[in-house]
């Protein structure tokens, strides 16, 4: 950079300025550390069901959890179970006193992170439309979106 001081020329030195760019990488820092999420996800699955298979690499979130297996519905957050075959094309009768519980169990978890995500695990034998239905299920109920979970193939 050159400065002018009449007609002579003089060199000044351009000096690199730290304290202000070492600040702003420190707020980026925190900024960052406050941003991660460190969780840990337990999932107890029951003797009779065996995983579907997946090569996806996501892992699943801490959620309330239903497990679908040849037979029955277990919905963990309400600590009740249903048939399988109650579970139609319609879904489940809006009336039954299960969506009463799922949406007290919403209103209760309304500031819970995650409570309104749901673990879905399912036995690798129960069909497609019967898990479809029982989401279907959930989705009207008030949960907003359903994590399947499944075991990887290298395992």
């Amino acid at each position: 950079m050159y400065q002018f001081e009449g007609d002579k020329k003089r060199k000044s030195i351009v000096q690199l300025q730290l304290a202000p760019m070492i600040d702003i990488f420190v707020l980026i820092i925190v900024f960052l550390l406050k941003g991660t999420i460190l969780q840990e996800t337990s999932i107890v699955l029951p003797e009779n069901v065996n995983l579907a298979k997946s090569s996806s690499r996501e892992s699943s979130q801490v959620a309330p959890q239903v497990i679908i297996t040849k037979d029955t519905v277990q919905f963990r957050m309400v600590d009740k179970e249903k048939s399988l075959a109650e579970f139609n094309s319609d879904g489940v009768d809006p009336r039954d006193p299960l969506y009463a519980e799922f949406k007290s169990f919403l209103l209760e978890n309304k500031d819970v992170e995650g409570a309104d995500h749901v673990n879905v695990i399912s036995d690798s034998a129960t069909s497609y439309k019967q898990i479809y239905n029982v989401v279907k299920t959930l989705r009207i109920a008030g949960f907003q979106s359903m994590l399947f979970v499944a075991e990887g193939e290298g395992q």
